[in-house]
């Protein structure tokens, strides 16, 4: 039996003076979690907590020692960041941005300054820049929005090739069909 990478058991947050939540779930390699719910039901709400970047105020959140790799939405580059930069933030692993340039048609964008860039080449790029690495755990904020079709399953094929390969993916979407989850969370109002 493998170890989970994750575990929320009825974590919570207080957002405004509204309590969104409890949510749990347990994930582990080679899992894909796909999070439905309404608009402001609450689903990048539990993506940043589930990054450490807003606290839980109630219940406990278990994530195992390594990375987070986070595709948030929206995603605000830094002003005259060019995506060759932005990717050299995160790993000087020429191999990592190879493999996630081809898997999502990027190579022609490398040079190109990312405020520059149409939504779903943005999107893209936000998405690449969270699979670098293979971190253990990926959080994607409706990955699929805004992109063109074939874009889509090349995000599809490489998340897909992410858990395959032992990662674990967490997806916050409209589209649930979309994807081959190990298991689905509702976090409301669907």
């Amino acid at each position: 039996m493998t170890s989970p990478l994750l575990r929320a058991e009825h974590v919570s947050v207080n957002r405004s003076g509204k309590t969104v939540g409890p949510w749990s779930l347990t994930a582990g390699p080679g899992d894909l979690v796909v999070v439905c719910g309404a608009n402001g039901s609450g689903k990048s709400t539990l993506l940043r907590m589930l990054a450490g970047l807003i606290p839980a105020d109630h219940g406990v959140l278990t994530l195992s020692p390594g990375p987070i790799g986070l595709a948030p939405e929206p995603f605000i580059p830094p002003a005259g960041l060019r995506v060759r930069e932005l990717f050299a933030l995160i790993t000087s692993t020429r191999e990592s941005i190879d493999v996630v340039t081809d898997s999502l048609a990027l190579a022609v964008l490398t040079d190109r300054v990312v405020s520059t860039l149409s939504r779903g080449e943005r999107k893209r790029v936000v998405i690449a820049q969270a699979l670098l690495d293979s971190p253990p755990i990926v959080l994607l904020d409706e990955p699929l929005e805004g992109l063109d079709l074939p874009s889509q399953q090349q995000v599809l094929d490489a998340v897909g090739a992410h858990v395959r390969s032992g990662g674990c993916a967490i997806i916050a979407t409209h589209r649930p069909e979309a994807w081959t989850a190990t298991q689905r969370v509702d976090v409301g109002g669907v």
